[in-house]
């Protein structure tokens, strides 16, 4: 369960900022709040985080900063990492500063996994890690498992010194401690590891076909699906055998020939997973009352619908973190009410969604908290920043919070300049006049009026 996240100099992150999942002592939606298991305190975690703001405000940006974190600790160990083939992670600091490409990106969490509390972050550069660290215990005393200088240089704490030792000896510039100790099986690091692992996924490899092969999830599938009211009432996996019909040119060399037929076999040979969609209308007087119809005609709004489910259902098993870009893609904004308020109700679960969208129904207090819903903006240096909607004064119970983010008092909104859109518009106009002047016969008059014009001024044309 994710705390908190901070970033530093990563794309239009240059500065320090954090991103917070803690509850405020703000009142509503209880249902949205979880205990922190490691703390004394009563300190509750949200199970949503929201980002609202332009295009190209950043919040794409934060999205992509916590998923390289999480990519590169699950593969910098030792296994992926060796001194002949060294895998370097992509290093995109903040451009519009020079002095800001030469130094570090910075990627914090902090988390609870199993009960246990932990503070775990690293700089890199294009020359490798340069710090690491990773702390444990409780969010009010935490304790020093290592704290990394460099390669040459790490501190221990007292019961992890002798544990960790092993793994200086498999460290290369980009390896990291926590990556190769978990590989060597030091618990404390193997715990750690898991919050990460479990947030790994590529959905993007997964045909729908594949994702509803799940038995587990098709209860979910098929109620949600009727929920949406689309007029689908089952969805289910079915093997498409390959049709491999591409045609060979008969004046291909044999040799290449040959290699030809022989990728023909295969795709023919090849088995593909597709989903498919049961309908059932309302009309007793049609002669087929249920169709079944393959994911191809299905509506993209439907297919994103279903990945958002198999998503949601992933996390909610695994206590896993959703990462989306735009939630509201392809989707009507009821429908977006209607997965939230599914993630959030479901009890057992450890799960958090942070997502951007440009949706502002998800202002209102029935649906999301004001302490998940995040603004990002830039400045005028091209630096992006963020700010809870808790912290805004003058959020009191009662207020339109929908209509106060629509009418710009939270920032987060595009300044539209009217002027530069009359500029395009006239601009299109003068070159849809010269397209039309070099294209127009030049023998005809400019302002003599059609013979048959009469039929314009409503005159009838019947004999």
């Amino acid at each position: 369960m994710l705390v908190e996240f901070a970033v530093e100099n990563f794309k239009s992150f240059k500065n320090y900022i954090t991103f917070s999942m803690l509850s405020t002592n703000k009142t509503g939606l209880p249902e949205h709040c979880m205990p922190l298991m490691s703390s004394e305190k009563g300190i509750q975690v949200n199970k949503l985080g929201i980002l609202f703001g332009p295009n190209g405000s950043g919040k794409s940006n934060l999205l992509q900063a916590l998923s390289l974190m999480i990519t590169m600790v699950t593969q910098q160990g030792i296994a992926r990492v060796t001194q002949e083939n060294i895998v370097h992670p992509p290093f995109v600091p903040f451009h519009f500063s020079t002095a800001s490409r030469t130094c570090p990106t910075l990627f914090q969490t902090i988390f609870e996994w199993k009960g246990l509390f932990f503070r775990y972050g690293f700089t890199y550069n294009a020359s490798g890690i340069q710090k690491e660290w990773l702390y444990s215990g409780k969010p009010e005393d935490e304790s020093l498992i290592f704290m990394r200088h460099d390669a040459d240089s790490i501190e221990y704490g007292r019961e992890a010194e002798k544990k960790l030792q092993a793994a200086r000896e498999h460290l290369t510039p980009f390896s990291l401690l926590l990556t190769v100790g978990a590989e060597l099986k030091v618990s404390v690091c193997q715990t750690a590891m898991e919050f990460f692992a479990a947030n790994v996924s590529n959905l993007s490899s997964l045909s729908l076909g594949e994702m509803v092969e799940h038995a587990e999830f098709l209860p979910v599938f098929s109620t949600l699906l009727r929920f949406a009211d689309i007029g689908i009432e089952q969805v289910e996996s079915q093997e498409e055998q390959g049709r491999g019909e591409f045609p060979i040119p008969k004046e291909m060399p044999e040799d290449l020939r040959g290699a030809m037929e022989v990728l023909r076999k295969y795709a023919v040979e090849q088995h593909e997973k597709k989903a498919f969609f049961r309908h059932t209308t309302r009309d007793n007087t049609l002669d087929a009352s249920d169709c079944v119809l393959p994911e191809d005609e299905e509506s993209q709004g439907t297919r994103m619908f279903l990945r958002h489910i198999y998503r949601i259902c992933l996390a909610l098993r695994n206590d896993g973190i959703i990462l989306c870009d735009e939630l509201e893609t392809g989707l009507h904004p009821l429908l977006v009410v209607g997965l939230l308020k599914f993630f959030t109700s479901v009890k057992n679960s450890r799960a958090q969604m942070i997502c951007t969208s440009h949706c502002p129904v998800l202002f209102s207090r029935e649906i999301v908290r004001r302490d998940e819903l995040w603004i990002v903006e830039k400045d005028s240096a091209g630096q992006s920043f963020l700010q809870s909607i808790s912290d805004f004064e003058g959020t009191q119970p009662g207020l339109n919070l929908t209509q106060t983010y629509l009418d710009g008092r939270f920032g987060g909104i595009p300044l539209l300049g009217n002027a530069l859109l009359r500029q395009s518009i006239e601009a299109v106009e003068n070159m849809l006049n010269m397209a039309q002047a070099k294209t127009a016969p030049k023998d005809m008059p400019a302002a003599d009026t059609p013979k048959n014009s009469g039929r314009l001024k409503g005159k009838s044309h019947a004999n």
